[in-house]
């Protein structure tokens, strides 16, 4: 065109921008049945296996640690074996549903204490009423794997388990169904030998909201990530990769030859082979894998 562009832009918008104003009620369609994975989910599921190319994954443990009350009939300093086997049972039941057998295991102590309190039990007649509490301190731990070559992910899946764990007994104390957390407590109790009435008695009974620990990286994974976090290229050992053995030439550890991943490392000292320098440098096939293709024009049909 021959015109020049306009040098100010226009002082009103488009005329055919739409005449009628958008709709103030949501679309009536209908929801999706089954409601979308959620990024925790799919990183847990994701983190109870090895990785498939990477069978020695670096594994570590998650506990999930908090206190449950149930307001049932007990014995103070007495023999309560089968509902502190039943809880126990309980929680590890709920909060491990879904996970492979053997990776997620709930261990717990309990006590029962009671509170006494003047109540009006008929008429103007006031008396003291003893009510007690069955109190179970837990810890869930679950086996989990770094899905990266670093762990570089490892707080992720720490926060992915500990708030699917930790929803899953949430929920579970607000079903009354058959399969939430009070029905699931009595069929323990009836599988640790409880009498009728105790099983009936825990039926019935009514729970308080669980409080848990702030869940944290473990010590030993926290210390792995800062261990292999400097990476050098390996130019005295002759190979096209990068190490974070930590034997870095003192020329390297002065100058800017530290890098603090081995996908920056190999960017930076061997972008023309990247791929190789990932795959000897240990990373996943995650790591380098794409969906790009090229025509091989040295092989012959």
């Amino acid at each position: 065109p021959t015109t020049a562009p306009p040098t100010t832009p226009p002082t009103r918008p488009p005329t055919n921008a739409p005449a009628t104003d958008p709709p103030t009620n949501p679309p009536t369609t209908a929801s999706p049945t089954k409601a979308p994975v959620t990024v925790s989910t799919a990183v847990v599921l994701d983190s109870v296996s090895p990785p498939t190319d990477n069978p020695s994954a670096t594994s570590f443990g998650v506990d999930v640690a908090g206190v449950q009350q149930v307001a049932v009939p007990c014995k103070v300093g007495g023999d309560n074996a089968a509902l502190t086997t039943a809880s126990n049972d309980a929680i590890e039941q709920v909060q491990c549903d879904g996970l492979p057998s053997g990776s997620c295991s709930t261990q717990s102590t309990s006590t029962c204490t009671s509170t006494s309190s003047r109540q009006l039990l008929s008429g103007s007649v006031r008396g003291l009423q003893t009510t007690t509490t069955f109190t179970t301190d837990f810890v869930t731990t679950i086996v989990v794997y770094c899905q990266t070559n670093d762990c570089s992910n490892a707080n992720e899946i720490v926060d992915a388990i500990s708030d699917t764990i930790q929803q899953k007994l949430t929920d579970a104390l607000e079903d009354d169904s058959s399969t939430g957390f009070i029905q699931t407590f009595a069929e323990a109790v009836e599988d640790a030998g409880g009498d009728v009435a105790l099983i009936a008695e825990v039926a019935a009974a009514t729970t308080l909201p669980p409080e848990f620990e702030t869940v944290v990286l473990p010590d030993v994974i926290a210390t792995l990530i800062l261990s292999i976090g400097d990476f050098y290229p390996d130019w005295p050992g002759g190979k096209s990769t990068c190490l974070n053995d930590g034997n870095a030439p003192l020329y390297m550890k002065r100058s800017d030859y530290i890098k603090s991943s081995l996908e920056e490392c190999c960017d930076s000292y061997f972008s023309w082979e990247k791929t190789k320098c990932l795959q000897l440098g240990g990373a996943s096939t995650a790591d380098y894998a794409s969906d790009k293709f090229y025509v091989n024009h040295n092989q012959e049909s």
